[in-house]
């Protein structure tokens, strides 16, 4: 079995079914938690990107996201007009 490079507490990934084509999907919910946790102070978002084991380009899009457009961009990925 193959492993990602990235850990997610502490123990390796094994390949998301599907492998290379499949994208995860996150919930605006789970984002939302996520970018208040780094908001909080609790994390950086360079620990939170190695703990998930997604870019932290992600969580700062997110981050903007929610920031500019709300809850209705984040939920589509996209920038709210």
């Amino acid at each position: 079995m193959r492993y990602h490079r990235t850990t997610f507490g502490g123990v390796a990934c094994p390949p998301w079914p599907g492998d290379r084509n499949s994208r995860r999907q996150y919930t605006a919910e789970f984002k939302r938690e996520q970018i208040e946790r780094i908001t909080r102070g609790e994390i950086t978002a360079a620990e939170l990107s190695r703990e998930l084991g997604i870019a932290r380009s992600r969580l700062q899009r997110w981050k903007h996201l929610m920031a500019t457009a709300g809850e209705t961009a984040v939920q589509a990925n996209e920038p709210v007009p």
